[in-house]
């Protein structure tokens, strides 16, 4: 390592701590003293920072381009859109609840536990709200062998919305052993969560097809042509792959990367617009891949779109 790698280290350093300082300060009303704690939060703000130049598909070049992605992300602008949380605000709170910073919880209970609430009601009335009601402890609480819950957020995007994540996992894990728990006790409860979870799935299908529709129509013809042949009509992978001229580890990564713009368009769509969305509760239920009624309601929507789209796909369009 040159002198010069050596003085850009030491300045990038020396600029997360100060950085890392002021947000804490402003957000939480921390000061962080000790060098110890100033690393932990440089860390994990470098960390996101990273994650989102990955994003971006950019290489920072010096300082100035790490200033210039903080700005972007504290205005709200994310690789998908604009939005109005500051994620890396965000960060913060979540590395102090990490360390069980008091002023962080206290943070955490005032702006986020509100939509916590809000969409545990949403998903579970209010059965998700008592469930999710110590969410700060558990998110903090170690487990074995993985860090806590908390320390997984990387500031992708706001921290509500992978809150809402949080929330339908909660409620659904918890929806699951309740009808374990009351099979051979009551089948009349077994049987209101079933109606329940039915309902629900319907209820996504309707808010989600919109965004299946959208998020196929954003696909390029040969990614559609792709998708459809592997998966839906059931081309075998050897033979396409013949078919095309290219070894069939290619067609691999082209089908990968097809199947990732999909679901990424899916989301992308659902958390764009913030926690109004009407599609988004849904798109984290989905995500969670918990409820076989919706994953198999929107595998048949996802099927009917791709094949309304089968003749001006197959248009004179090559792979």
């Amino acid at each position: 390592m040159s002198a010069t790698d050596c003085d850009e280290t030491h300045d990038l350093r020396a600029w997360l701590t100060a950085t890392v300082q002021r947000i804490a300060n402003e957000a939480l009303g921390l000061r962080l003293s000790d060098s110890e704690a100033q690393d932990v939060y440089a860390v994990r703000l470098w960390r996101a920072l990273e994650t989102h130049f990955v994003k971006r598909a950019t290489d920072p070049q010096s300082i100035a381009d790490v200033e210039d992605l903080l700005e972007q992300l504290e205005r709200g602008q994310l690789h998908y859109g604009l939005v109005r949380e500051n994620v890396v605000i965000d960060v913060i709170v979540a590395t102090g609840l990490e360390r069980h910073e008091n002023k962080a919880a206290i943070v955490f209970h005032e702006n986020y536990m509100p939509v916590v609430r809000y969409h545990a009601n949403r998903f579970a009335g209010q059965r998700g709200v008592d469930i999710t009601e110590n969410l700060a402890a558990d998110l903090v609480l170690p487990r074995v062998g993985r860090p806590p819950k908390i320390a997984t957020y990387r500031g992708l995007t706001p921290l509500k919305s992978w809150l809402r994540s949080v929330v339908v996992n909660k409620c659904v894990g918890a929806h699951r052993a309740r009808r374990e728990e009351s099979l051979g006790e009551s089948t009349e409860i077994a049987v209101e969560d079933t109606v329940e979870t039915n309902a629900l799935a319907t209820d996504c299908e309707s808010k989600l097809a919109p965004t299946f529709r959208e998020a196929v129509d954003r696909l390029p013809v040969a990614d559609r042509v792709l998708l459809k042949m592997l998966i839906l009509d059931g081309v075998s992978q050897k033979t396409l792959a013949k078919t095309q001229g290219v070894d069939s580890g290619t067609l691999t990564r082209r089908r990968q990367k097809a199947a990732g713009k999909l679901l990424e368009e899916i989301q992308n769509l659902g958390l764009a617009s913030g926690a109004r969305h009407p599609a988004t509760d849904c798109i984290e239920l989905l995500l969670a891949g918990k409820v076989a009624d919706l994953q198999s309601r929107l595998a048949m929507l996802l099927a009917a779109q791709f094949n309304k789209d089968e003749d001006s796909a197959l248009g004179g369009t090559s792979l």
